[in-house]
């Protein structure tokens, strides 16, 4: 089993803005906190296999410079599964995941002059060779 995880803690505070207009406000899309854990356990009843998970949680950012508009946190979970072997003398390795498994609907980012909407439940498959 592995586990690896990150917490960001910022303070989106404004300083030394043009004029002082925006001192004290929050920048636009920059959220207080953000936590993401990956995780990864090894099946070794089928040699190769590997269960994998994420958990992404960010935190309220502002969607306008006078801080009159937000966008909520939001968390998603993602879940997938590799397989590695070797075909013909080469390592292969298949790979399927959910993305957003709860088909969450979300703000995922915010800039000056738009926002983004989370991407849906996403079914991923992809096969790598090593030769």
């Amino acid at each position: 089993m592995r586990l690896l995880g990150g917490v960001t803690f910022i303070d989106p505070e404004q300083t030394k803005t043009l004029n002082s207009m925006n001192d004290r406000k929050d920048a636009v899309g920059v959220p207080k906190v953000s936590v993401v854990i990956n995780g990864e356990y090894d099946i070794f009843a089928v040699p190769g296999l590997t269960l994998t998970g994420r958990i992404s949680c960010f935190g309220e950012a502002q969607a306008d410079i006078a801080n009159t508009q937000s966008i909520p946190g939001w968390t998603t979970v993602d879940a997938g599964a590799r397989y590695s072997t070797k075909i013909s003398g080469n390592k292969v390795t298949f790979r399927a995941n959910i993305m957003n498994l709860a088909n969450k609907d979300y703000w995922n980012s915010v800039s000056r002059s738009f926002i983004t909407m989370g991407a849906p439940r996403t079914a991923l498959l992809s096969a790598t060779i090593d030769f």
